[in-house]
């Protein structure tokens, strides 16, 4: 498996390497249902929201399934490789590419914003895969800074120029500090 697998409720969800979203009963073992998309495989763990499973493809689309019973509600094109894990927060996904974050409205499906990155090489994506968002603001850990971003304009708000270029992990935010950590040190800065 290249994504992590997530639980709900009695349900758990794994994507598999044949392009495949697996839910199956925790306490059964047994298979509640199955969606294969046109991926070849999965970067990104899926994100349930308001009993909607999203998860985004290589195929370049940000698929919406019902969660009890798999069936597809929705797909939206975003016109590149989705590679990292989807986020949302007050009905708002944000699909990060890599080059660019693109914010959908979850209920219209219509994009609310775009945010092309403007460092070279590197952009918006690190081996991390997933970002984190708190109070209405994103945190990317990707290319040689930390970024936040403000939710409903996708505006930058600050960056913090990274210690190290190399591997890193994902951002989170507790008591209002996000906290990541590099090859040798954790990092704790003030999320505003």
């Amino acid at each position: 498996l290249y994504t992590n697998p997530i639980v709900k409720d009695d349900t758990i969800m794994v994507c598999s390497p044949d392009n495949t979203i697996y839910s199956i009963d925790i306490e059964s073992g047994e298979k509640n249902w199955e969606f294969q998309t046109g991926s070849d495989y999965f970067t990104s763990t899926p994100m349930i929201y308001n009993n909607i499973v999203y998860i985004g493809g290589l195929d370049n689309y940000l698929y919406a399934l019902d969660f009890k019973t798999g069936v597809e509600l929705w797909k939206y094109d975003v016109g590149e490789p989705i590679y990292k894990s989807i986020i949302i927060e007050n009905n708002i996904a944000v699909i990060n590419t890599g080059d660019k974050l693109i914010a959908i409205d979850t209920s219209t499906r219509m994009e609310i914003w775009e945010n092309i990155s403007d460092e070279p090489n590197s952009g918006y994506s690190s081996d991390n895969d997933t970002d984190a968002i708190h109070n209405n603001t994103i945190f990317v850990n990707g290319g040689s800074y930390l970024y936040a971003f403000d939710l409903n304009t996708g505006q930058e708000k600050w960056k913090y120029k990274r210690e190290n270029i190399g591997d890193c992990s994902s951002p989170v935010v507790i008591n209002e500090m996000v906290i990541y950590g590099d090859e040798h040190n954790i990092f704790a800065l003030d999320e505003n």
